[in-house]
């Protein structure tokens, strides 16, 4: 489901008196039945437009889009939804929208407003709460902002905020989904790695590690900084690799991502003083998965000459998306016949692909140690678009 929120308007209309019971409440009273929630007759025409959000704005063409925001949104969030005109959701992502119920509200600044209150499910069947925000505009109320309860850290007080003006249990559906939420956890792992040193023509040491990463914890993890560090027999740090980027950036449980960087060992005249490596992977939890492309007609080669990379990657990449994909990152695990991995080669393409669109790619970044020549027998690729 396409996570909204109207910041701007938000921060500026936050609710006054946010929990406290309302003189007024709409004729559409939440009724106490088997789902916590009656079929609803009579609606009025917020709770209309509610409904019709998902359907038409949502998911809907872009001439619906455009309908809908002519005829339903207020002056003063017209920038913010006009921005997603034109994008496409997934209808997989929102079905059986409910409207639970509708409130009065005044802002801060005394204009009057109402608040609804929906309930949504994903693909998944997993309940998510969303509330539409109206302000009054010439004599009907229009669509100011919205906020779900996917929302996180800063963002979500806004949403209890707003939860707390309805009467509305929260749905038991709901709670157990974020009481399990609320107990999965993400860990990374290094589930295999290998590194090599090795001097070059000019007598400079260089050393390169590379590493499959799993995610073998229960949530999704959002990858943060890596470090790498080459230490000695005695145990000291003799180089280090920052700033490592991996490939995926968010991994869901159970998949893996690839890291491998080649650093300059100024402080050392040896290439066999490297003798273990550490790992520092900085992750937090998250709800954000990785937009994960397809990869084709992936082959190897080696090289034939004495400097670069003994191997070369080459392939096609796919967008499956529906969305437009603007920082394709690349990275190849290679492997040698036991299945164990022996180099990780990265790439960035520099060209967007339109849903469906696809690209050629070439890898031989970073330089990894001529050691491994003659021992590649599989290549995994792995791509996806970065995002911040």
């Amino acid at each position: 489901m396409k996570r909204l929120l109207f910041a701007a308007v938000c921060s500026s209309l936050i609710l006054t008196g946010c929990g406290e019971t309302k003189e007024t409440m709409s004729t559409n009273d939440v009724n106490a039945g088997e789902n916590g929630n009656a079929e609803k007759k009579g609606l009025d025409r917020e709770e209309k437009i509610a409904s019709e959000f998902y359907s038409k704005f949502i998911n809907g063409s872009k001439e619906q889009q455009e309908e809908f925001l002519t005829e339903h949104v207020h002056s003063e969030g017209k920038e913010y939804f006009s921005s997603m005109v034109g994008e496409s959701q997934s209808t997989v992502e929102s079905k059986n929208v409910q409207v639970i119920e509708s409130v009065p509200t005044t802002y801060d600044d005394g204009s009057k407003g109402k608040l609804v209150l929906l309930n949504v499910e994903n693909g998944a069947g997993d309940l998510r709460e969303v509330i539409l925000a109206f302000q009054r505009e010439n004599k009907d109320f229009q669509l100011v902002y919205s906020t779900t309860s996917e929302n996180e850290d800063e963002y979500a007080e806004i949403f209890n905020n707003l939860r707390a003006e309805f009467k509305a249990p929260i749905a038991k559906k709901l709670k157990q989904r974020k009481e399990k939420e609320a107990s999965q956890k993400a860990n990374v792992e290094i589930s295999d790695q290998v590194f090599y040193s090795w001097k070059d023509s000019i007598g400079t040491v260089w050393t390169n590690y590379s590493a499959e990463i799993k995610n073998t914890g229960d949530a999704i993890a959002d990858l943060g900084s890596i470090q790498i560090n080459f230490v000695d027999d005695s145990g000291a740090i003799v180089g280090t690799s920052d700033m490592v980027t991996p490939v995926p950036n968010t991994l869901s449980p159970g998949e893996t991502a690839y890291i491998g960087d080649t650093a300059m060992l100024n402080a050392v005249d040896k290439a066999d003083v490297v003798a273990d490596v550490t790992v520092n992977i900085d992750f937090s939890k998250t709800t954000d998965a990785a937009m994960l492309l397809e990869t084709e007609n992936v082959n190897f080669r080696e090289t034939n000459n004495d400097y670069g990379n003994p191997y070369v990657v080459t392939g096609t990449v796919q967008n499956p998306t529906e969305e437009l994909v603007d920082d394709v990152r690349l990275a190849a695990g290679l492997y040698d016949s036991e299945g164990k991995l022996i180099g990780v080669l990265k790439e960035t393409l520099t060209v967007s692909l339109n849903p469906e669109s696809t690209a050629g790619f070439e890898m031989t970044y970073p330089e990894i140690s001529k050691e491994i020549k003659g021992k590649v027998t599989e290549v995994k690729v792995k791509a996806y678009n970065w995002t911040w």
